[in-house]
């Protein structure tokens, strides 16, 4: 009988214990398929803004390009990942103004670094992403430290501007850009600017010339 006993009070301290283990997983790491992992968790609890109580409960699926992908199945990225916030916006009567808004974080030494990629429609099939980069040392707050004109220049056929962040080894934005002549697809000469973090701020290096293009995303 004290055996059965002892039996009974194993069983139930088993599957309580398992019950347990499985609530701190759920917790820690939220349902099995879920992309935000815990390093994002834990930035999300860093840089969300204030704003972050204006976020819709409900997000729509992040804008597609319009530019098509590249015949080898190449789709152009930025670089930019795993959004600590997204906010998406009603645009006006004619389709123009601030679609969506997306924050990042990361970091890079002992340095925390803060991206904001915002979209801007303009109601036809040309649009543009701003970007705001800002940096905060250990014990400071944060300070832009954006570029002048780090935008990109969206056509329905052809980009005349692209940009992509890189974050290793170093963190560097990579900047592609061309003239616009005669038609948006009229090909020009594309060049390629990359700027680098130096004692706290970014410096571009000189441009280089690449080829004549339409989309400069195939540069990338």
């Amino acid at each position: 009988m004290n055996m059965q006993k002892i039996q009974s009070f194993l069983t139930v301290t088993v599957v309580v214990l398992m019950f347990v283990l499985a609530w701190i997983l759920f917790a820690r790491f939220g349902p099995v398929g879920e992309s935000t992992g815990p390093e994002v968790r834990r930035f999300a609890e860093i840089y969300a803004p204030a704003r972050q109580s204006q976020a819709t409960a409900e997000v729509p699926p992040k804008a597609e390009e319009t530019v098509a992908p590249a015949a080898d199945g190449y789709t152009f990225d930025d670089g930019l990942w795993n959004p600590v916030l997204r906010e998406a916006f009603d645009l006006d009567e004619l389709g123009q103004g601030v679609s969506l808004v997306e924050t990042y974080a990361a970091e890079t030494g002992s340095r925390r670094i803060r991206i904001t990629r915002t979209r801007n429609e303009r109601g036809t099939a040309h649009f543009s992403y701003e970007y705001r980069i800002e940096l905060a040392a250990p014990g400071q707050d944060f300070r832009d430290i954006t570029p002048d004109g780090f935008r990109t220049i969206e056509g329905a056929d052809c980009s005349l501007q692209k940009l992509r962040f890189v974050f290793a080894p170093s963190f560097q934005v990579v900047k592609i850009s061309r003239t616009w002549e005669d038609t948006w697809a009229t090909p020009t000469m594309a060049a390629r600017t990359i700027y680098s973090l130096i004692d706290g701020e970014l410096h571009a290096g000189a441009p280089v010339q690449l080829e004549e293009v339409c989309d400069v995303s195939e540069l990338f």
